[in-house]
């Protein structure tokens, strides 16, 4: 993703030494593009509940039930954690907006649960969209949440750290309150740096257990 926004970058100031207009040309057709993969992404919506039921039941079958009841607990302090961050954030959207919690949610339902299901990135599409209806500018829109999301990897500094304690369990560590602040620090510093691809999660959690 930051490979992306870093030459959209490098695209929209090529694009201003470019004659006016040839480059409202080239703004039209990224626009439609755009406007298009938005429209077979509400389409795709529609059978989202059908594919998450489907990769549930894919996912349970493979790791089996006794690993699944091992990883309960783990798994719940997850849903916890993001949980709370995401009362955080709506804290803050409610404050910026004046918005009841109930707009808010109304709102941004669809982001959300894109988010949770599948991936922070996948939700980027709906997210500026959904934030479209606070008033803020399309423009404004188009290139804070995209470049905020590359910036901020809450959700991977927290995976990192819940992951790093149940590893530290597993093995009989105890952790002391510099161990605590050790993980904290080091997660985000790694998860800052993350680039959100699953793949990465792996080798860069072994910099946090070492």
């Amino acid at each position: 993703l930051l490979a992306v926004v870093f030459m959209a970058i490098l695209l929209g100031l090529a694009l201003c030494q470019v004659e006016e207009r040839p480059r409202g040309t080239v703004v039209g057709l990224f626009s439609a593009v755009y406007e298009m993969f938005i429209s077979i992404l509400d389409w795709v919506l529609y059978l989202l509940p059908l594919g998450l039921c489907c990769l549930l039941a894919s996912q349970a079958s493979e790791v089996g039930f006794d690993v699944l009841k091992v990883m309960s607990g783990v798994i719940i302090v997850y849903l916890m954690c993001f949980v709370l961050m995401s009362a955080l954030y709506m804290f803050v959207l409610w404050r910026a907006t004046g918005r009841t919690f109930k707009e808010l949610y109304h709102v941004l339902k669809v982001p959300f649960t894109m988010a949770f299901v599948a991936s922070s990135d996948s939700a980027l599409p709906m997210t500026m969209k959904a934030m479209g209806q606070f008033g803020y500018p399309r423009d404004m829109l188009n290139s804070v949440i995209p470049l905020s999301a590359v910036l901020n990897r809450h959700g991977t500094a927290v995976v990192f750290a819940v992951t790093t304690v149940f590893v530290a369990q597993i093995y009989g560590m105890e952790l002391t309150a510099w161990n605590c602040l050790v993980i904290a620090g080091s997660c985000a510093l790694v998860g800052a740096f993350d680039s959100g691809e699953y793949v990465t999660i792996a080798p860069m959690i072994t910099y946090i257990l070492g």
